[in-house]
């Protein structure tokens, strides 16, 4: 059976998808999009789609011009914050267009309702929007799933330690966080953050740790480590080199440690966080 494509509604039924996409993209990096940049973005993806049926343009079909398209798609929707975060963001970008795309297949495969047509190389489905908008939703929700559930189980990746520091030690819990990367700006060395509670054995209570001073007077080598964490765009924390750790695996000699006021674990589960690099492979 023939169909007849019209480039009005190939273009609004694209620039719909399009904006779809971005939004559980923004959703699932949690990233913040403007409306004007979903816009240009979505209307960009568009034209490309009407571009994709006419014959004077048969390399839009190219997997290269597609890559083209989705980085620049890419970088119009969210920006340029650096490189790590922009392949982050493309590679997600990507992942959901493509899960969008399988999942409408599957479901024009299976329920056998819409007629299917190629042109200058190009599969086209015709279905319904609400099926490709349900097939998106789908997809974003099985990312998001996903995304906690390793969220969820990276968090368990425990070790035990004991810090010694002027001739005192106390053992800690430590959670392996892949998203704490603190160094040590005087060292460069990553920073292990305990509770000020779990560290009672070196540092007296009822001292504050944000006294400098003070702290100065109980333990050597105080020093300041600056932060930023979610609500928080620039605090500082004291900290200290501890002058030995033993551990369950192997840790890094420079390592600085980091006191922290308040509690890491409501559940009390561990009482510091590592980020990989502390540890020796």
């Amino acid at each position: 059976m023939k169909i007849t494509v019209y480039a009005d509604v190939l273009f609004a039924v694209n620039f719909v998808i399009n904006m779809l996409l971005i939004s559980l993209t923004a959703m699932v990096t949690k990233s913040r999009v403007s409306i004007w940049r979903k816009f240009l973005s979505s209307s960009i993806g568009a034209v490309y789609a009407v571009l994709m049926f006419v014959p004077q343009f048969a390399f839009a079909g190219a997997l290269i011009s597609k890559f083209v398209l989705l980085s620049v798609m890419t970088a119009v929707s969210f920006g340029f914050a650096g490189i790590r975060q922009y392949i982050r963001q493309l590679c997600l970008f990507g992942g959901i267009t493509l899960m969008c795309g399988g999942c409408t297949l599957a479901y024009v495969y299976f329920s056998d309702s819409s007629v299917v047509s190629v042109s200058n190389g190009i599969v086209y489905f015709d279905t319904s929007l609400g099926t490709v908008a349900g097939c998106a939703l789908i997809c974003g929700a099985v990312m998001k799933i996903s995304a906690a559930v390793y969220r969820q189980h990276r968090l368990r990746d425990y070790r035990s330690m004991i810090v010694y520091k002027d001739g005192k030690s106390v053992v800690l819990r430590v959670m392996v966080d892949t998203g704490n990367m603190l160094t040590d700006p005087l060292t460069g060395s990553p920073v292990i953050v305990a509770e000020k509670s779990a560290l009672k054995g070196i540092i007296p209570m009822e001292i504050d740790t944000e006294d400098i001073e003070a702290l100065s007077c109980c333990i050597s080598g105080v020093r300041l480590i600056p932060f930023r964490s979610l609500g928080c765009e620039r605090g500082l924390m004291t900290g200290f080199k501890p002058d030995k750790i033993c551990a369950d695996c192997t840790v890094s000699d420079n390592v600085t440690l980091a006191i922290a006021s308040g509690r890491l674990s409501s559940e009390g589960e561990y009482n510091a966080i590592a980020g990989p690099e502390s540890f020796e492979n």
